[in-house]
């Protein structure tokens, strides 16, 4: 995003650390460390002209990747913990924590916004709920709700029509993994209420054969596991047109496939 011919400046500036002003006649000589962050792919950008080679190596010196939430949900209970506790000292108000049917709804849902859209919604939901409990059911009527906005919403992305399905595909399947833990959620809850049964009342037959016939569904990591390796044999196994697919950075797919077993 920053122009070439301020790229050419910037680089001066950090190999001479000097720099003149704009109207000045003197060189200022500086002592500098930049830290630069970006949510594009360098490479990508260096490769099609748009960034600077030389640059690119000045400020990759020391490099940190570092994913997207929804590639590193484990990150998500320690930030909840850390965003409610923040809002505490603001607010001057110690809110309830969290369930765990909470989480596992928060750790189904794949976060366009990244930590900042979690923040928001945690505030959101303590500040407007009573008591500052923040529910499951309002938790899942937000992932309804962004999942109904984000298939409506017409974006422009600078993708390819197949990196674009793709990253549609995997969008659809968080969405749906969201949908089965908060109707598991409410079935589990209805099931509560209901008079246990003796098993000799409904039949030990009946009881066998229906828990035969009741197959479980398959877990996130199933499905992200099987688009993984659906993606490489489209691509031939090239890890980085697959990456490239997938809306992922490589790095993150080579720990998939490790976690998986695909390498």
């Amino acid at each position: 995003e920053v122009p070439l011919a301020t790229q050419v400046k910037l680089l001066r500036v950090i190999e001479q650390k000097s720099f003149m002003r704009v109207g000045g006649s003197e060189n200022i000589t500086v002592d500098l460390r930049v830290v630069a962050a970006t949510s594009k792919d360098l490479l990508e950008e260096v490769e099609s002209g748009n960034f600077r080679r030389d640059l690119y190596f000045r400020l990759s010196v020391v490099k940190i990747d570092l994913p997207p939430l929804r590639e590193r949900t484990e990150d998500i209970s320690p930030l909840v913990y850390h965003f409610l506790k923040q809002l505490s000292r603001e607010k001057k108000y110690e809110y309830p924590p969290v369930g765990e049917e909470v989480f596992n709804l928060l750790k189904s849902y794949h976060w366009p916004g990244n930590v900042r859209e979690l923040r928001n919604l945690l505030e959101s939901l303590a500040v407007l709920s009573p008591e500052g409990k923040i529910s499951a059911a309002e938790v899942a009527r937000y992932i309804q709700k962004q999942a109904q906005f984000n298939k409506s919403l017409p974006v422009v992305t600078g993708r390819s029509l197949e990196t674009s399905e793709h990253q549609l595909m995997l969008q659809a399947l968080m969405s749906l993994k969201a949908e089965i833990t908060a109707l598991r959620n409410l079935i589990f809850k209805g099931l509560e209420s209901v008079p246990t049964v003796e098993a000799h009342e409904v039949g030990a037959d009946w009881q066998a054969r229906g828990q035969r016939e009741v197959k479980p569904a398959p877990s996130m990591e199933e499905m992200e596991k099987q688009l993984i390796a659906r993606t490489l044999r489209e691509v031939g196994g090239n890890r980085r047109k697959a990456a490239k697919l997938l809306g992922i950075g490589e790095r993150t797919l080579y720990r998939k496939l490790d976690k998986y077993g695909l390498s």
